[in-house]
């Protein structure tokens, strides 16, 4: 595998409003939303559309040119419409069947976070300061590796089914680009090791490890219009009821991670809170190290605000404002 988040960025941006900087300060958690309700109409399903076909080309075509190297299977595959369309017709059914599998049993929540930018890192991205318009907006710089002891006391407190955290890989439809992140070509080998084995021996248990790998690579695919974001998220899958019963008896006495809603635009937005704990004990510290107030005619105004906030809950960290001079229109 590649090197951890932490080898990779130091200090992590997580862009915010007002509301979201007062919650987190004073809760001292970080709100993970479900997939589904993100603002990416692709989120979750875009790795079955674009990428997983292309990964799946390569050991169905294998195993399709062998079988038709004999007379037998050269014509059972002439009598199911030629070799091409068998390849892509076992390739559709294997998208399909994982696509429906995956998005049924996988429930995702969703904490994301920015690469520190090259160009102006004590200003923030504009393209992010942009989705703020008018009413501004609010970087909060993260230090890596205390996240990353929050993220293993996390599932220490609380039963999950999955989680992961790392970069999000972006994509056009020109699907045939390498991916450029270690961790991905791993889970991207896994899935066409296991394709194989699965069409050499006919052997279902094949399958079997294929669960990690592709419910990773579904919840890391982006659009490459995001791509300036340079997202790192963290992938929360709380257990379903039945993977949590298992547990429970088999000794686990960690509790399932509880959902929470919230009334957005009249829709109900599931989301869970990250970095709580299941009973009463010392008070959990967000490694807040930093917090940038982005573009606003009232940003010095803003940033005494933030200094007064930090200092009633205890926060130690620099509040700085955005050189950046876009007026919000």
């Amino acid at each position: 595998m590649g090197k951890s988040v932490t080898e990779v960025y130091a200090q992590l941006y997580h862009y915010t409003t007002a509301a979201g900087l007062k919650g987190i300060v004073e809760s001292q958690q970080l709100r993970a939303t479900n997939i589904a309700y993100l603002n990416d109409s692709e989120e979750h399903t875009g790795f079955f559309d674009r990428r997983l076909p292309y990964l799946l080309e390569e050991p169905v075509r294998s195993v399709a040119e062998k079988m038709a190297s004999t007379e037998q299977g050269q014509n059972q595959i002439e009598a199911n419409g030629g070799l091409e369309h068998v390849i892509q017709q076992d390739i559709q059914n294997l998208v399909d069947t994982f696509r429906t599998v995956t998005l049924k049993l996988n429930k995702p929540y969703i904490t994301a976070f920015c690469g520190v930018p090259k160009q102006s890192p004590d200003d923030g991205l504009l393209s992010q300061w942009r989705g703020y318009g008018t009413d501004g907006g609010y970087a909060i710089v993260f230090e890596t590796d205390e996240l990353q002891r929050l993220l293993d006391e996390e599932s220490k407190n609380f039963h999950y089914q999955f989680y992961v955290w790392g970069d999000v890989e972006y994509y056009d439809q020109d699907t045939l680009q390498n991916a450029p992140h270690p961790e991905t070509i791993e889970w991207e080998k896994a899935v066409q090791k296991a394709i194989s084995g699965f069409f050499s021996t006919n052997k279902r248990e094949e399958l079997d490890g294929l669960v990690e790998p592709i419910t990773a690579l579904s919840c890391t695919h982006k659009h490459k219009g995001f791509a300036e974001e340079s997202e790192v998220r963290i992938v929360a899958i709380p257990s379903n009821a039945e993977l949590f019963k298992l547990a429970q008896d088999s000794g686990d006495k960690r509790p399932r991670k509880p959902v929470q809603f919230e009334m957005k635009n009249g829709v109900l937005v599931p989301y869970i809170m990250l970095f709580g704990r299941p009973s009463a004990g010392d008070a959990i510290k967000l490694p807040i190290r930093k917090i940038i107030v982005g573009p606003h005619p009232d940003k010095y105004k803003r940033q005494k605000a933030v200094e007064l906030m930090l200092e009633q809950n205890g926060v130690v960290a620099e509040v700085t404002v955005s050189d950046i001079p876009y007026l919000g229109r």
